[in-house]
């Protein structure tokens, strides 16, 4: 990598398990500054697959356990009394890896949430309550990276996945543009690389191979992802810390010879948004610092030293 800042995965270790991410009853933030974070249940679904890659007999890992578990049951899985079938699947997965690595057993709340979770996906259903239209709201493209929760349901054998996974792979088509979605409205890249992502669990290589040449072929000069792209105003907004971390992810997973240069320029542009203070900041115009965010860039650390692999995904 050329001189200047270092993305140092130690340091981002430090901060994700520490009081500003972490309260003492499990719960997980969001991000940390101006605007306010709140307590987010998708981002301690992501923290508790993180821990069980670092850590699994960490301290803090079993109050995040049972903060999530209470969430599930409580139908606190979401955001502004909405829940969201993507969030349930995060949690979903954390909670079965975490388990399966610590060998605890899975108790009511996980078997009611991958019910829970198998019957919104087969439906196509992508929010429970009223909700502003809008990518997250829309059972689209991005709700292929489900398909991780459902492996880790298949692994417990829960639940027959079957039906979900006919419902995830029949969303779309196979054309990267067609998996990201066309039309009047600028794919956000961010959900359009959970939707390659999703494509990678799903063992789609072809259509992840196309998609990382495309994620290439729009990278800034400055290795960041835009958060957005029109296929007549191309790639604008600010570039964005998590979809360039998760461009990185499947560049390492898709060809890493091929997109070298696009991986150490994408780590460049994450190491100038890590903050002193711990984390990453989220963008290059926004001062907080995001924990999915801190997330993505770790394991896009890890991917770019060798380890890609789609059952790690985060």
């Amino acid at each position: 990598m050329s001189a200047g800042p270092v993305l140092d995965a130690e340091s981002l270790r430090r901060w994700l398990v520490g009081p500003e991410v972490v309260d003492v009853d499990g719960a997980v933030w969001s991000w940390r500054g101006e605007p306010a974070g709140y307590r987010y249940a998708e981002a301690g679904g992501l923290w508790l697959s993180w821990i069980t890659m670092v850590d699994p007999q960490h301290a803090r890992a079993p109050a995040v356990a049972r903060w999530l578990e209470r969430a599930l049951v409580e139908g606190g899985v979401g955001r502004d009394g909405v829940g969201y079938t993507f969030d349930l699947g995060v949690v979903l997965t954390g909670l079965l890896r975490w388990r399966q690595a610590t060998g605890a057993g899975l108790g009511y709340a996980v078997r009611r949430g991958a019910a829970e979770l198998v019957a919104a996906i087969t439906e196509r259903r992508a929010v429970t309550g009223a909700a502003h239209a809008r990518w997250s709201t829309r059972f689209g493209p991005h709700q292929r990276k489900l398909a991780i929760a459902l492996d880790r349901i298949d692994e417990a054998a829960l639940l027959d996945t079957t039906a979900a996974r006919a419902a995830l792979c029949l969303a779309t088509g196979d054309e990267p543009l067609e998996l990201v979605g066309q039309g009047a409205e600028p794919i956000y890249l961010h959900a359009a690389a959970y939707a390659l992502e999703g494509s990678w669990s799903l063992g789609a290589t072809e259509t992840v191979a196309r998609g990382a040449s495309w994620l290439a072929e729009i990278q800034r000069d400055d290795g960041g992802l835009s958060a957005w792209w029109h296929p007549r105003q191309g790639a604008h907004g600010p570039a964005r810390a998590d979809a360039t971390a998760q461009a990185v992810r499947l560049w390492c997973g898709a060809d890493p010879q091929r997109h070298a240069a696009a991986i150490d320029r994408g780590l460049g542009f994450l190491a100038g948004l890590h903050d002193p203070r711990g984390g990453v900041r989220y963008d290059d115009v926004t001062p907080h610092r995001n924990v999915w965010c801190a997330l993505f860039s770790w394991q896009a650390l890890q991917f770019a030293s060798g380890n890609a692999r789609a059952e790690t995904l985060l």
